[in-house]
């Protein structure tokens, strides 16, 4: 087990996110267009066409990092990349917000709307494609790569459905992967997500590090972490922030339980308060004080 969670935002974002990084950022998002051309060949999924795997991008460097910034659950430290035609976010993201589909579509939405220039033909407008890489249960949802377009719902029954061009939002998920018993050494999908498991075996990774060189930088990358005193406590503070965020959920479902019970507590207690049980014995049953039962 490594020291370093490679899906800790910050490591993300070091790992290949800055400018240097190409190599293994462009590897990451071919595994996943290859991928989806592998979905949409195997599903037989007409008029959307198939993704030629690039060969280049620039990386669009995130500004200096505050710790307040760090330290906020809520900031999103993400990779803006892009090509000629595209523009390309990814998004690491461990713990269930519960908005992340609403989010990573309007996100990818704005940005869209910003590529537009003052009187330039929308015809010029690069696609957006959001990769969100997440370590979480979604619901009804047991796939490992899952991605969405906006597509014309009468056509859905034709052999031929109608997709938009313009937007596509793509979700890799750790937690099916995990569960997967025959993981594919030789998919370039599977080598970059046996990376990003924390949990994998050193042989394991050392056996994908010399198929793959572009992880075998991303992991000297994420071991560099470690060295650095100022990129370790902005790691930490990254970790805290998620700590944060699972503590605040587990007290908030503890209050609810506990005002859950109150709750049907008085409830029965007005039921029996019905049936003309004295308030003494109401109180004994379910534990309530006396003066509550009395106004109910």
């Amino acid at each position: 087990m490594r020291e370093l969670d490679p899906l800790n935002d910050f490591a993300v974002l070091k790992c290949m996110g800055e400018n240097g990084d190409e190599e293994q950022l462009l590897s990451f998002i071919n595994a996943i267009l290859e991928n989806r051309n592998k979905i949409i060949t195997e599903n037989g999924i007409k008029n959307i066409s198939v993704d030629e795997i690039l060969d280049n991008i620039e990386i669009n460097e995130n500004t200096k990092l505050s710790a307040e910034k760090l330290k906020d659950k809520y900031c999103i430290l993400d990779i803006r990349s892009k090509t000629s035609n595209k523009e390309i976010i990814i998004e690491a993201q461990r713990q269930n917000t519960g908005e992340m589909i609403k989010r990573s579509l309007f996100y990818a939405c704005n940005i869209y709307r910003r590529l537009i220039k003052e009187g330039q033909n929308y015809q010029k407008l690069p696609e957006v494609i959001a990769i969100n890489l997440i370590d979480y249960k979604m619901k009804n949802n047991d796939k490992v790569h899952t991605f969405y377009r906006l597509i014309d719902i009468p056509s859905i029954k034709t052999c031929t459905p109608k997709f938009l061009e313009g937007i596509e939002i793509h979700f890799i998920n750790m937690q099916n992967f995990k569960k997967l018993k025959n993981k594919n050494i030789n998919n370039f999908l599977h080598q970059w997500l046996i990376y990003f498991d924390k949990n994998t075996k050193p042989k394991l990774l050392e056996k994908v590090m010399k198929m793959n060189k572009t992880i075998e930088k991303a992991q000297k990358k994420l071991d560099l972490i470690s060295m650095s005193d100022e990129d370790y406590r902005m790691y930490e503070m990254r970790e805290m922030a998620q700590y944060d965020e699972i503590t605040l959920k587990y007290t908030a479902t503890q209050k609810g339980i506990e005002i859950g019970k109150e709750k049907a507590s008085i409830e029965y207690a007005k039921k029996l308060k019905e049936t003309g049980m004295s308030i003494e014995q109401i109180s004994k049953i379910i534990d309530l004080p006396i003066e509550k039962i009395e106004k109910l």
